[in-house]
C-alpha cells in the first residue's frame, strides 16, 4: 500500500508542472540554408590596348581573330613587324593555371611546311608571346608553352602580347595563320 500512495503522490506533483510546460512552450524549428560554389574560371570579350600593323576582331564568346594588316614588305617579301597587346578579363574563384600554346608554333603558310626553305624562301614565321596575369610575367617563342600558376583566386585582366619580328628570308606567297589557345585550368 505504501508503494501505491507514493506513486499517486508523485503523479500529483508532476501533473501540474507538465501541464504548465505544455502551455508555455513555444515550438521551434530550424531551417538550414546551404549551397556550394564550384571552382570556376570565366573570361569575357578581349580588347586591344595597343597594336602596330595588327587588329583584333571579336568572333563571339571565347574567340577572337588577330589580323595582321601587312604580313610582308612588298619591296622585299620579308616579314613586316607587327604586334598586338590584348587584355582578357578573367575571374577565377580558386587556384588555377593560365596556359598559352600555339597550334603551329608560329605563322605557317596554308599547306606549307615549317622546315621548308626552298629556293631561299620560307613558309613559316615564328613570333614572341608574353603574358602577364596576377602579378606574374612570362615570355617565350611561339614554339613554347607559356604557363602561369596562381595559388588562389584572382580577378582582373590578363595581358597577352604577340610580337612578329621583321626580316628573315622572303616569304612564299599565300595565307599564313596560327591559333593561340589560352586555357584557364582550375587546380584541385
Amino acid at each position: 500500500m505504501m508503494i501505491r500512495v507514493l506513486c499517486l503522490a508523485l503523479a500529483c506533483v508532476l501533473a501540474p508542472s507538465l501541464a504548465s510546460a505544455q502551455t508555455n512552450a513555444q515550438p521551434r524549428g530550424r531551417l538550414d540554408i546551404v549551397g556550394e560554389a564550384p571552382s570556376a574560371c570565366v573570361t569575357f570579350a578581349p580588347a586591344t590596348i595597343s597594336s602596330a600593323n595588327a587588329t583584333l576582331q571579336s568572333q563571339g564568346q571565347g574567340a577572337a581573330e588577330v589580323r595582321i594588316t601587312e604580313l610582308i614588305d612588298p619591296q622585299t617579301s620579308q616579314a613586316r613587324a607587327s604586334s598586338i597587346n590584348i587584355l582578357l578579363p578573367i575571374t577565377c574563384n580558386t587556384a588555377h593555371r593560365l596556359v598559352l600554346r600555339s597550334g603551329n608554333g608560329g605563322l605557317l603558310r596554308d599547306g606549307g611546311n615549317a622546315q621548308s626553305q626552298a629556293g631561299g624562301f620560307r613558309e613559316f614565321v615564328p613570333y614572341q608571346v608574353s603574358a602577364s596575369w596576377s602579378g606574374q610575367n612570362v615570355s617565350a617563342g611561339s614554339d613554347q608553352v607559356l604557363s602561369i600558376n596562381v595559388g588562389d583566386g584572382a580577378a582582373g585582366e590578363a595581358s597577352v602580347l604577340i610580337n612578329v619580328p621583321a626580316g628573315g628570308a622572303p616569304l612564299v606567297a599565300g595565307g599564313y595563320g596560327d591559333s593561340v589557345v589560352i586555357e584557364l585550368r582550375v587546380e584541385n
